[in-house]
């Protein structure tokens, strides 16, 4: 099974808590276990070497590339890959994953990009209409029926992101313009993976999963809106007059 490592230096041990310290939070609370390396570690300090399971840990640079994740203060840290054996997405997963769309990314793998926005065709009024796709709490409002409440903590980042890009492709119903670097696509790109991947921005880099100009990470954000439902409809109306979108009325993040 191939893993992901990590490098913390100037430390003799690291857990699942003690990994959220250093910024590491997302990639090990699944599991830490580790290796103390009193040589040099990739950022020639000795320090702790760490993967989600006991296996292929430890520091050999001739067999492994590694990244330093940039941090305001502390000790260096550092992720890193074997050269012959990088990770799979299945590999990567987290044990709960939302639904969403796959995206091919530039490993030749499927990555499955998670939906906010679900789309269901309205025959009858020639239309196709979204609801929410996240879980949700329930509230009751002013006149005492239930209604849909906010999205999961854990998943308000990704409402975030979708309707940030829904507003992008479909109009701004503020007024203003919506404009996005290619940086800041790939930035939110790699944000959605890391939803149903123990990922971020700099094993996104380390695997080499993104392009430029960022045509993936544009894939994996309008997979977030679920634009692939939205294209399959248009194709099915080509010869016929284009339909209207329409918005989940009444329902809130």
């Amino acid at each position: 099974m191939a893993q992901l490592l990590y490098f913390v230096e100037g430390v003799s041990t690291l857990n699942k808590e003690s990994a959220a310290k250093y910024g590491l939070g997302y990639a090990l609370s699944d599991g830490c276990a580790h290796g103390a390396v009193n040589g040099k570690g990739p950022g020639g300090a000795p320090g702790v070497c760490a993967c989600k399971s006991g296996e292929q840990l430890g520091y050999y640079p001739d067999k492994q590339t590694w990244l330093r994740i940039p941090r305001e203060s502390g000790p260096g840290v550092f992720v890193g890959r074997w050269n012959d054996m990088p990770p799979t997405p299945q590999e990567l997963e987290r044990p709960k994953k939302l639904a969403g769309w796959p995206v091919r990314l530039l490993d030749g793998q499927d990555w499955i990009a998670a939906t906010a926005y679900q789309w269901h065709e309205i025959p009858d009024e020639e239309t196709i209409k979204w609801s929410h796709a996240l879980p949700a709490h329930a509230e009751i409002d002013a006149s005492g029926a239930w209604t849909r409440g906010r999205v999961y903590r854990d998943y308000e980042r990704l409402w975030h992101i979708a309707k940030t890009h829904f507003d992008l492709l479909v109009g701004d119903d503020s007024g203003g313009d919506i404009e996005l670097s290619a940086a800041d696509s790939r930035d939110l790109a790699a944000e959605v993976l890391g939803v149903n991947y123990r990922v971020s921005k700099w094993e996104c880099a380390l695997l080499g999963l993104f392009d430029d100009p960022p045509t993936k990470a544009v894939e994996i954000l309008r997979a977030t809106v679920g634009l692939p439902a939205i294209e399959a409809w248009q194709k099915k109306r080509t010869r016929s007059a284009p339909g209207a979108l329409s918005g989940s009325d009444g329902e809130r993040a």
